[in-house]
Order: structure tokens, then C-alpha cells, then sequence
């Protein structure tokens, strides 16, 4: 008979203080069940009014796109309950996989998230009485049809857009990389400002179609810079690398010994140059060029001592040549006595750059002009030191 009450929604079945539904397996269970008696309660049902059953079958219909039937109030609350649960798991993988961290430019859609939690949960937390959920979702309406109506944005973000706004991400990444060389870039400060102002928009979904083209307006003005600055260092690379073979081969009776010295300058300038042609942004390119500068000055400075040591030996040592029983010449070397060690030459590297200052030389006044400045410059740089390097 009871069992007929529940089923009939003439009675209410609560275990627990628990309301369990007529279409709950474990029904039938608890109303049989004599360990269970003491916390069942059956108690007659006030039926929700067909008013309160069709409004809030009308919010979940409108909510889920979907008919939604309203002459059985369990299975109303059943789906109520199933569809809002579905939304707040939806939301909460999104909060999960695409709201997580900080980004400089975060996804759009969070608030959209958040508000519907807010609305879905405030339901749901009147999932144990029926009548109560009923009244919940009619004061919640506004707030889900607006989320329901929004998350469709968000979903088709996500779904097609989300690659065009990472992309231009990417781009303000360089961009910001490579900032104090495009400055002067007009076309590239465009996408810039334009990419920046769409990324920062709440609702930028009718907007990112235009990241693509704002995105390849960027990429064409950084290409000319990044080709301009990698054919600029391969002919400074091709260029010390020549004059650090010539600056060897000039050490007179020691060209060997310098070359020596520098004998892997061929496979290090080879190495750098595949690492410029990989390069993507101007900053890499210019750390390159001033780990090739460093390079050439270590270089110089290794043919300089091992020179200089070649030298010194050299002083330390007299060749006499003998001629043996069969007739052979043979050289004998014999240390002299040992001279006290010089100290090392002071040779200070100084850049063309820092004593030949680029200018338009129109007149011969002006070469005059140029020649004495530079004059005077290296002549400051000699002060202190035995000589000096230009590189």
C-alpha cells in the first residue's frame, strides 16, 4: 500500500531526513526493509500547482532547447536536476582545462562560467525538496536563459576560434620580443595595437575572425626585419671570420702556431651561422651577434699568447746543427739559460664602432675632419696599454 502511495506521488519516502524518489531502486528496498524502519518516514505529498509544475517545465525546456513535459512532477525535478547537473559539469571542465593559471590574455567566457555556476548551484541546493527547487528555478530564470543564451559564445569559441586567439597570443609574444626593433614599423604597430585591443575585449567573438589577417600583417613587417638583421650578421660573421684568418697568417715565422690556435674558428663560424639561419626574432639574432663578438675577441687573444709563448721559447732555445757518422745533418736544440719572464703584453680590444662613428663625408675638409677624430680616439685608447685590437 505504501509502496502504491509513493508511486501514485500520493506520499512522500524520506530516509534520513533524505527525500527519495518513487523511480529511486532503493524505494521499494526501504519501504520493505526492517533494519531500515526506524529512519523511513512516509508522509503525505503536497502536490506543487500545475502553475508552478508548466513555469518551471517551460525555464528547463528553454534552458535545454527542448520540450520539456509537466504532468509528472518527479520526472520534471528528475530532469531539472539531470540537465543542471550536465551545465555545472560543463562548466566546471571548463574551469578545469581552460580557466586555469594566469594569462596575460585570458579567455574570454569566465564571467559567463561563474555567473552560471552561481545560478545553477543556488537551484540545485533545493534538489531535496521539490516544491522548493520548483520555486528556485522560477527565481533563477533570468539568470539561466542569460547563461544558457551566452555559453553557446563560449562553446563556439572554443570549438573554431580558440587556435586564432592563441596564434595571435604567440604573435604579441615576438611582438614583445622583438618590440624595440619594430618600433619604427608602422604597419606592425597597427596589428599590434589592433590584435591587443580584440584579445582584451570581454566579448571579442565577433571580432577574432580579424586576428588572421592582423596576425599576417605583423608576420610580413617582422619577416623584412629578422631577413634584413640575418643577411646584416652573416656578412659580419663571413667577414671575422676572414680577418681572423688573415689577422693569423700575418704572425711572420709563427703563422703556424696562430693558425693553431684557432684551428676550429672554421667549424665554430659554420655552427653559428645554422643557428642565425634558424633564428625567428631579432633579439636571438643580436645574442648571437654578441656571442660572436666575445668569440673573436677570446680568438684574438688565444693567437696573441700563443705567439707570444712561441716567441719566448724560442728566445730560450739556440739550434746546432751537426752532421752525423753517415753523413746526416741533423739539428740539435739546446736551452740557454733561463730568461726571467716578460709580462704579457697589454693589448686592449677596441670596436670600429666606438672610434669610426658612421657620417656623410661630403668634402675632403670633412675626410680631414673624420681622420683626426679617429686619430684622437685611438690615440685615448692607446694610453695605458702596448697596443690595441680593433674588431
Amino acid at each position: 500500500m505504501a509502496a502504491q502511495l509513493v508511486a501514485a506521488q500520493k506520499a512522500t519516502l524520506s530516509y534520513a531526513g533524505q527525500r527519495i524518489a518513487a523511480t529511486d531502486p532503493c524505494a521499494y528496498e526501504l519501504l520493505t526493509s526492517l533494519k531500515a524502519a526506524e529512519q523511513v518516514t512516509l508522509e503525505q505529498r503536497v502536490r506543487a500547482s500545475d502553475r508552478l509544475l508548466k513555469q518551471a517545465a517551460g525555464i528547463i525546456g528553454k534552458f535545454c532547447d527542448e520540450r520539456i513535459p509537466a504532468n509528472d512532477e518527479d520526472a520534471l525535478v528528475q530532469r531539472i536536476v539531470a540537465e543542471l547537473e550536465k551545465a555545472k559539469d560543463h562548466c566546471e571542465t571548463f574551469n578545469r582545462e581552460k580557466y586555469v593559471g594566469i594569462r596575460e590574455y585570458p579567455y574570454p567566457g569566465s564571467s559567463v562560467i561563474e555567473k552560471g555556476v552561481s545560478a545553477i548551484n543556488a537551484v540545485l541546493a533545493q534538489r531535496s525538496q521539490p516544491t522548493a527547487l520548483l520555486k528556485a528555478i522560477g527565481e533563477a530564470e533570468d539568470d539561466l536563459l542569460d547563461y544558457a543564451e551566452d555559453i553557446e559564445a563560449v562553446d563556439e569559441f572554443f570549438s573554431r576560434q580558440q587556435r586564432l586567439f592563441d596564434d595571435a597570443v604567440k604573435m604579441l609574444g615576438v611582438a614583445q620580443q622583438d618590440g624595440f626593433y619594430l618600433s619604427s614599423s608602422e604597419s606592425a604597430q597597427d596589428a599590434i595595437a589592433k590584435t591587443r585591443e580584440i584579445l582584451t575585449l570581454e566579448e571579442p567573438y565577433r571580432r577574432i575572425s580579424e586576428l588572421s589577417g592582423l596576425r599576417k600583417q605583423f608576420e610580413e613587417a617582422h619577416l623584412t626585419l629578422v631577413k634584413a638583421k640575418r643577411n646584416e650578421l652573416l656578412d659580419v660573421v663571413r667577414t671575422g671570420r676572414e680577418e681572423l684568418a688573415e689577422y693569423a697568417s700575418q704572425q711572420g715565422e709563427f703563422v703556424e702556431t696562430a693558425k693553431r690556435a684557432v684551428a676550429d674558428a672554421g667549424r665554430t663560424c659554420d655552427s653559428l651561422e645554422t643557428q642565425i639561419h634558424a633564428a625567428e626574432t631579432a633579439s636571438v639574432l643580436d645574442s648571437l651577434k654578441a656571442r660572436f663578438e666575445t668569440w673573436c675577441d677570446q680568438s684574438y687573444a688565444a693567437v696573441d699568447k700563443a705567439v707570444e709563448a712561441a716567441r719566448a721559447q724560442k728566445a730560450r732555445e739556440v739550434a746546432i746543427k751537426a752532421t752525423t757518422e753517415s753523413g746526416e745533418t741533423v739539428t740539435h736544440v739546446h736551452q740557454t739559460h733561463a730568461l726571467a719572464p716578460k709580462p704579457e703584453p697589454k693589448v686592449k680590444a677596441v670596436k670600429r664602432t666606438d672610434v669610426c662613428a658612421r657620417k656623410v663625408l661630403s668634402s675632403e675638409a670633412d675626410v680631414d675632419a673624420y681622420l683626426a677624430e679617429v686619430r684622437e680616439k685611438l690615440l685615448a685608447e692607446l694610453a695605458g696599454v702596448d697596443s690595441i685590437r680593433l674588431g
